[in-house]
């Protein structure tokens, strides 16, 4: 999965702690990496996401990001 698409993923999801709604947006980015927060309520998530044309990112790059997000988002959300 590329991190385009993993961007565009976060960026839709519903958040698991406001009844629904979306809560993550993207807070900037800088060459080739986003910087994604999720503001729900008493949690705050945040994390990086690589965005690297055409290439897949790594099983353990795409466990840091489920990890950092699974506090605002719950587990299963990718």
């Amino acid at each position: 999965m590329t991190g385009s698409r993993i961007l565009a993923t976060i960026l839709t999801q519903k958040c698991a702690c406001m009844e629904g709604k979306v809560c993550c947006r993207k807070l900037r980015q800088s060459g080739s990496h986003a910087i994604v927060r999720c503001d729900c309520g008493e949690f705050s998530c945040q994390t990086t996401v690589p965005i690297h044309k055409g290439r897949d990112l790594p099983r353990g790059t795409l466990a840091a990001i489920r990890r950092d997000l699974a506090m605002c988002l719950g587990q299963g959300w990718i």
